[in-house]
């Protein structure tokens, strides 16, 4: 036992007393709240609300920057390199603070888990070559429409200190941020897709522009206050129409992209008779 090679008293030990859960069945709001507590400091003294162990999915590869975590297991060999190295590297961020140790569990009957055990050591020499290569859609419109609003507003926001009240001067960022934009989608995309993509890029850019003259009178906040107005919009919270109109919807973090579909079981179309 470590206590005993480094001679720790029995009231030194530190016990497993709060146990909490990262994954994907979590609320937008669950997981902000998992993420402040997952970022509160041991205290020998108090050790009060510290979270001691957190059992978590695949969520965990983007999104979390907590300098406190230092030990991760990761059980069985994610499927790919990339995921890999992006769940891995959520410890041990201050290293030359808090090193951190990563501790792998293979599984003997896969036979998967069996070859990475048995070519640990050259595979880990060179990881990086063994990233997967993505497929990227440079300007597809689904991306415009789903990401342009927020890298117009980091773009403002990075370039002047000032209430998101100002919108004549945020707005000339803007204006800015999206032509560069066009210039690269002319140097890079096919001539025959750039017409589709800089109407895309034309469009989105003017409907933040209204939405900004519309007078939102802050950034954003969560939870969102239903008599508040705000620019940005957390995406699966409840706005009102008024919001929307002055708004738009921000995704804060990759578990945002897809959309999603709610189904209702309705009695509408039952007979007279029944």
């Amino acid at each position: 036992m470590l206590f005993n090679r480094e001679g720790n008293t029995q009231q030194d030990r530190r016990r497993i007393r709060i146990i909490k859960e990262l994954t994907s069945r979590l609320s937008q709001a669950e997981i902000v709240g998992m993420l402040d507590g997952l970022s509160r400091t041991y205290d020998r003294q108090s050790q009060a609300d510290v979270y001691d162990v957190c059992l978590a999915s695949s969520i965990v590869e983007v999104g979390v920057d907590i300098d406190r975590l230092s030990l991760m297991g990761v059980v069985g060999q994610p499927k790919t390199t990339a995921s890999y190295i992006q769940v891995t590297g959520r410890v041990g961020r201050r290293w030359w603070d808090r090193p951190g140790l990563i501790l792998t569990v293979y599984s003997p009957s896969k036979s998967r888990d069996r070859s990475h055990f048995e070519q640990f050591e050259s595979y880990h020499r060179r990881l990086y070559e063994h990233v997967e290569p993505t497929s990227a859609t440079p300007f597809a419109l689904s991306a415009i429409e789903r990401a342009l609003s927020g890298v117009l507003i980091a773009w403002a926001r990075q370039h002047f200190c000032e209430p998101v009240t100002n919108a004549p001067r945020s707005i000339a960022f803007i204006e800015v941020a999206c032509n560069r934009l066009i210039d690269r989608c002319k140097s890079i995309q096919r001539p025959e897709d750039q017409i589709r993509s800089i109407d895309a890029l034309a469009s989105v850019k003017d409907r933040l522009v209204k939405k900004w003259r519309a007078g939102p009178q802050e950034y954003e906040r969560f939870p969102p206050d239903p008599d508040e107005d705000y620019l940005m919009l957390w995406p699966g919270q409840y706005t009102t129409r008024r919001q929307r109109r002055r708004g738009e919807p921000i995704p804060s973090s990759m578990r945002q992209v897809d959309s999603a579909g709610k189904l209702q079981i309705s009695e509408a179309y039952l007979g007279g008779e029944e």
